[in-house]
């Protein structure tokens, strides 16, 4: 499973206007991935110092990442930090886009920025943990989930950074995990309606068939779709509900039915939104998404320590299955 970018992978946007002093810095499993989730911030730090057209900037930023336009976003928020280096907002909110785009490395200093300036401002510590989880630094992502839960105990998301914490805790130290296999070459699949729920795009079917074509390519398994669920050797199942997953934790979930090493029958669920109040699910998060959980339903129940994997145990900017990945496919059903 995976947690959603699961789990420090939604991030924080910030809004506002601050001061801040250069620093170094340290962010979902669906068998079910669990990203540490983060967001945009609307918070306002006014100082007199701070650049009124690089606020602008800045605003103008964040109203582009809620409406998804993050390339734009990205624009906006450079010229900010360049007219204004010491603008919590800007830098913040660079950081969530560089890590929403597959930049995690790029985001860091950034965000170690505005942790350092403004060290009793929650919104960047999230985004910080995130982007840790995000480039394999599980350590420096613990500590930080820890910290927020010490240093915020009244954060409305406490539970869930606190099931974040434990996740990551459970993944650094986590023993060797059994793996599964179909027996049969040829695997239907049945895809439940959304429609209505919260989140929900008429584009994730599709990326989630897409999803699955991108497995087949391994030269292992093909996909047939069927119309009804009783034919269905894996059902998919979209939710807007966090609870009927495994953890608040969680992004996704993969559960197989099977007898021995066979499997008979799996079953994923899919999460439409993520805890965040701003940004949406993107195609690209969900594309990663439908990817980790479609290969724990063919068996691979493992975990990469790879960030660049579609089995990394979070969800990462990861478009398609790495050839790390489909090695691992292969050596499954071929040993």
């Amino acid at each position: 499973m995976k947690a959603p970018l699961a789990a420090l992978a939604a991030a924080c946007l910030v809004f506002q206007t601050s001061t801040a002093v250069f620093a170094e810095h340290i962010h979902s499993d669906y068998s079910s991935p669990s990203e540490i989730s983060y967001e945009p911030t609307n918070r306002q730090i006014v100082d007199s110092s701070t650049s009124r057209y690089a606020s602008y900037l800045s605003d103008s930023g964040y109203k582009l990442i809620c409406q998804g336009n993050l390339v734009a976003a990205e624009n906006l928020l450079k010229q900010a930090v360049a007219l204004d280096p010491n603008h919590f907002a800007a830098q913040c909110n660079l950081g969530y886009v560089l890590n929403k785009t597959g930049r995690a490395k790029d985001a860091l200093p950034h965000l170690l920025y505005a942790f350092y300036s403004f060290p009793e401002e929650p919104a960047v510590v999230p985004l910080l943990a995130g982007t840790y989880q995000l480039l394999g630094n599980l350590p420096a992502a613990i500590q930080l989930c820890r910290l927020y839960i010490s240093r915020f105990p009244g954060a409305p998301n406490r539970d869930y950074m606190a099931a974040i914490t434990r996740h990551l805790i459970a993944e650094s130290t986590e023993q060797a995990t059994k793996n599964y296999n179909w027996t049969k070459k040829n695997v239907r699949v049945f895809i439940h309606p959304g429609s209505g729920l919260q989140g929900y795009r008429e584009e994730f079917e599709q990326v989630l068939k897409e999803s699955f074509s991108s497995w087949s390519q391994a030269g292992v398994l093909t996909f047939e779709f069927v119309r009804k669920p009783d034919r269905a050797d894996i059902e998919c199942v979209w939710t807007d509900d966090v609870k009927q997953l495994g953890s608040l934790a969680e992004g996704g979930e993969a559960v197989l039915n099977h007898q021995g090493n066979a499997v008979s029958h799996a079953r994923i669920m899919l999460l439409t939104n993520r805890n965040s109040a701003v940004a949406a699910m993107s195609l690209q998060e969900m594309r990663a998404l439908c990817l980790h959980e479609i290969g724990h339903s063919l068996g691979m129940m493992r975990h990469s320590r790879n960030p660049s994997d579609v089995m990394y145990f979070t969800v990462a900017a990861t478009a398609t299955p790495s050839s790390s990945d489909i090695m691992q496919l292969q050596r499954l059903y071929t040993h």
